[in-house]
Formats: structure tokens, C-alpha cells, sequence
């Protein structure tokens, strides 16, 4: 996901090899990345407790949250991943989803973050609900 990110720096015209690299590497600094997925196992890590087949939300890989419902653990996420510079959330929607799933994901979760702008791109992962970008 920071890899799309980085690569929308790209413009040709003008820019040297390293400086066109410099651009990109800097974008990545500003991007945090999620991962919305079920736990495939029970599993205590660090303050969050998990039980197999629940929704997982991964933060700069880092188990963030955890519950039984999709968009808890989306809201969980980006309770955890938003801080007072994020403008924009882009989640690509996995194959555990389909799109109007997506979209209704998006709908509910735009009502809590109304000062956020979400995207929403398929991506067509397996296994995961969403990766998504917090920029």
C-alpha cells in the first residue's frame, strides 16, 4: 500500500533518477498502513486478546484491535491510525468482501470520520477484508 503511495510521486519530466527516488522515499514517512483480516488462531499479543475467526486490524504491522464485528475493528483501526494530519483513507476492498459489503463498510464508516475523505479501489487480496492507507 505505501508502494502505490510513493509511486503516485512519480512525474518524469525533469527529474533525475535519485531525485525521482528521494521523492518517492519521502512519500513513505507520510502513509500508515492497515490491514483488516480474520485471526486464524486464538493469540494474546501485547494489550489485545484474540479468538480464532474473529476481525483482526493490523497497524504498521502491529495487531491493533480486535472483535467479532467489520466495522468495529475498521473504526478500531483508525482510532489507532489517524492523527491530526490525516486527510485521506484509500482501502482496497479484498475477495472476503464484496463490493456493495465494501461500500456499505465506507458509508458506515465515513458517518464517524466526516472530516476524513475515503476511497474505496478494489484490490482483490485473498484473505483479508481490506489493506488500506492512511495518508
Amino acid at each position: 500500500v505505501q508502494g502505490i503511495t510513493a509511486a503516485l510521486e512519480y512525474v518524469p519530466e525533469g527529474l533525475t533518477l535519485d531525485a525521482l527516488a528521494d521523492s518517492m522515499e519521502s512519500r513513505l514517512g507520510d502513509v500508515r498502513t492497515g490491514e483488516i483480516a480474520l485471526a486464524s488462531r486464538d493469540a494474546d499479543l501485547g494489550n489485545v486478546a484474540v479468538e480464532e475467526n474473529q476481525v483482526i486490524a493490523m497497524l504498521d504491522r502491529e495487531l491493533v484491535f480486535a472483535s467479532d464485528s467489520i466495522e468495529d475493528t475498521l473504526a478500531g483501526l483508525l482510532e489507532n491510525g489517524l492523527t491530526e494530519d490525516s486527510e485521506l483513507v484509500t482501502m482496497y476492498w479484498g475477495d472476503l468482501l464484496d463490493e456493495s459489503g465494501a461500500e456499505e463498510m465506507v458509508t458506515a464508516i465515513e458517518e464517524k470520520f466526516p472530516e476524513i475523505e475515503f476511497e474505496l479501489i478494489y484490490g482483490g487480496q485473498p484473505h483479508y477484508h481490506f489493506f488500506i492507507s492512511i495518508e
